[in-house]
């Protein structure tokens, strides 16, 4: 068997990964200086979501493949606590009554201030940077873009460039849209608006959630974000007025003690019920998509790209909640 993968960002790298772990031959296409989300990510990954602060879907499984997966060379995921503020009265009035039944995964310790434990942080820069050098080396990232048009289709097989393949998989984020493939599947661009930073007010044991972010990121900076805009792609992805509240966040919590860098966003990319699309085409038996990761890429991708890898090895049935035969329901 032997495999393209289109996409060289933390999905397409994943899979990479999984299919080397199964001493399958493939190919990866895609520019590692391309602009992508991955290289902007903060990396949490959080046991908690939404207001309600439930436990995510299916956390425990996930972070488990996780752990094993960023950690399989080098440490790249450490274990964090989230000091998250609740501004909201009512919602942390509602907390406290279920506080006992949630203390496993967080801890009141002050007025609308909890700890959320168990959660962790991925170097994602550090990570995809380590494993495009080692793919690099090995001959199996080939850096540039894919030309769909030399892409060849026949029943059993996927020609590109003289080289046959068995499938192909297509894992580009939020360039998906410009894949003639998969013009019938809507994605939803999603952007998110970050700042870096340098301060010495911050220690880089732990996140702090105050309606945004901060936490540490590479080179000693601190991430600061983000936003959650669902807007055409066509518009620019860094907004004055996002980076405006952000600016006002990194005022509040540090007054004039840290140093900005730089400014950063990207487009993620997500889906109508916020669950990827996993799957082959129904056009195209021979070709999958692995995309629509949203904000859950570093703790989702791991377990699902072993989830597809063993899926088209084994037949190993796709969970319904991400396959993209989902779209027709």
């Amino acid at each position: 068997m032997r495999i393209l993968i289109v996409g060289c960002g933390l999905a397409g790298v994943s899979l990479a990964k999984a299919f080397q772990n199964k001493n399958i031959s493939f190919d990866l296409y895609g520019s590692i200086n391309d602009h992508c989300a991955s290289k902007i990510s903060s990396g949490i990954i959080n046991p908690i979501s939404g207001r309600n602060h439930v436990l995510s879907w299916n956390y425990e499984r996930y972070v488990r493949a996780a752990l094993s997966f960023y950690n399989d060379s080098k440490e790249y995921m450490k274990p964090m606590i989230i000091e998250k503020y609740i501004s909201d009265a009512h919602a942390f009035k509602n907390l406290e009554l279920e506080a006992d039944e949630k203390s496993k995964w967080l801890e009141i310790i002050g007025d609308r201030t909890i700890q959320i434990k168990h959660a962790y942080q991925v170097d994602i820069p550090g990570f995809l940077n380590q494993v495009h050098q080692e793919l690099l080396r090995s001959g199996n990232l080939k850096n540039e873009r894919l030309d769909y048009a030399q892409l060849v289709f026949q029943d059993h097989s996927v020609l590109y460039q003289q080289m046959e393949y068995d499938f192909v998989i297509f894992a580009e984020g939020i360039e998906a849209i410009h894949n003639p493939y998969l013009k019938s599947i809507e994605f939803i661009p999603n952007r998110g608006d970050a700042m870096i930073i340098k301060t010495e007010s911050v220690p880089r044991e732990k996140i702090v959630h105050k309606g945004k972010f901060i936490c540490p990121f590479s080179n000693e900076t601190f991430w600061i974000g983000s936003s959650y805009d669902r807007i055409p792609f066509s518009v620019d992805p860094i907004s004055p007025q996002n980076q405006q509240v952000l600016d006002a966040f990194a005022n509040e919590l540090l007054g004039s003690s840290y140093t900005l860098i730089t400014r950063k966003a990207a487009f993620r990319s997500t889906t109508f019920d916020r669950r990827p699309y996993i799957g082959s085409l129904e056009t195209h038996p021979n070709a999958f998509i692995f995309n629509g990761f949203g904000t859950k890429g570093a703790s989702l991708i791991p377990y699902m790209a072993m989830t597809l890898v063993n899926h088209m090895i084994s037949g190993e049935e796709l969970p319904k909640e991400v396959n993209i035969n989902r779209r027709k329901k």
